[in-house]
């Protein structure tokens, strides 16, 4: 389902990604690939702390707010946690862009720009894949011993 134009409509022919995103300016990969890098592979050691303990961690984040401790909330979520079915769960593979990641982006902005949620095409692969980020992917395959 999505909104679109005030009223929900069913898309079933629309090929959709279960995608967590971290975003940030270009220009940070671009200027500190260092610090980029180090970013990515926290992100990836805390999604592998999280499966490693992940009583302790979705208690954690219980108490911080995200939903009353001890409820059926938390133990759903626990679940989601350990059978890796968040978006969030990919985290533990992630890498230096490549072209398979880059295309399935395009085809998800493609999708996007058909539903009229882009109001123009983008081309995202080409972005992605551009010369510009170069130093932050070796960065980050250092970083990763990728």
């Amino acid at each position: 389902m999505t909104k679109l134009g005030g009223e929900a409509r069913r898309l079933p022919d629309v090929k959709t990604y279960d995608y967590a995103f971290y975003v940030a300016r270009s220009d940070v990969a671009v200027k500190y690939p260092q610090l980029f890098a180090k970013f990515v592979k926290i992100v990836r050691e805390t999604q592998a702390y999280i499966f490693a303990h992940p009583a302790e961690s979705v208690a954690l984040w219980a108490s911080q707010g995200g939903f009353p401790p001890n409820g059926s909330e938390q133990a759903v979520y626990e679940k989601l946690v350990r059978d890796a079915r968040l978006s969030e769960s990919t985290a533990v593979a992630l890498k230096p862009i490549d072209e398979a990641a880059a295309a399935s982006t395009q085809d998800l902005a493609d999708n996007f720009h058909a539903l009229g949620v882009l109001p123009n095409k983008v081309d995202v692969r080409s972005f992605l894949l551009g010369p510009q980020f170069d130093t932050a992917k070796k960065a980050v395959a250092l970083e990763l011993g990728a």
